[in-house]
């Protein structure tokens, strides 16, 4: 009976193995769960672009497992060159207002800029003429001199997102992000792979179906 529960252990732990390493392509992540948004699905095992590629435009941050609002039925100004999904395409502006027809929740923003930034203030709008809101609980990250990331901690949808820099910068590319999309296909795509790697083993073992 031990030898059998630990036959067992074994090959459920080599099935996980195997699920983790053997995501379908364009897939990764623990259980092939994370959607590659890499051109070309040119994506590593933990969704880093590769071969030179980038996000798809509508896709950024870390994996491109972001979605960009800034990017989906939205209206920029002063240009759409800041939300056309490309870091090298900048334009010199004061400010940058990106406005939705309906609301959305705003969980944070990225701001790419030719070169560093000294302050950039960020502030929404609940309404077409409510007063401007701040971010409730917001946090300034610098990853680099090109890019800041602005964290916010919002309960209402809002409809515009403003960002002032207080002179004129060069503004390569802003983007807004509602949350992370978890555990997308995650109980589909790891159930398929669980069954497919199983049958393998039956045969390995000498067991086909019917047995």
């Amino acid at each position: 009976m031990a030898l059998r529960i630990f036959i067992f252990a074994s090959v459920v732990q080599c099935l996980i193995s195997l699920i983790n390493s053997a995501c379908l392509s364009g897939w990764f992540g623990p259980a092939c769960q994370y959607k590659c948004h890499c051109a070309n699905n040119y994506c590593d095992d933990k969704g880093l672009c590769v071969s030179g590629s980038t996000c798809v435009r509508g896709w950024f941050g870390p994996s491109c497992q972001y979605q960009d609002l800034a990017s989906k039925d939205s209206i920029v100004t002063p240009s759409n060159a800041i939300t056309d999904g490309s870091d090298q395409t900048c334009a010199d502006v004061r400010s940058v207002t990106v406005r939705w027809g309906t609301g959305v929740y705003v969980g944070w923003v990225r701001v790419v800029l030719r070169e560093n930034a000294s302050s950039v203030n960020l502030t929404l709008k609940e309404t077409p003429s409510s007063a401007d809101i701040k971010c409730g609980e917001q946090a300034k990250y610098r990853a680099d001199s090109r890019l800041v990331d602005l964290f916010c901690n919002m309960k209402v949808k809002v409809i515009q997102v403003t960002l002032d820099f207080g002179a004129q910068k060069s503004v390569c590319s802003v983007y807004v992000s509602g949350g992370r999309n978890l555990a997308l296909k995650t109980a589909n795509l790891a159930i398929q792979q669980l069954f497919r790697q199983f049958w393998n083993l039956r045969l390995v073992f000498g067991r086909g179906r019917g047995h």
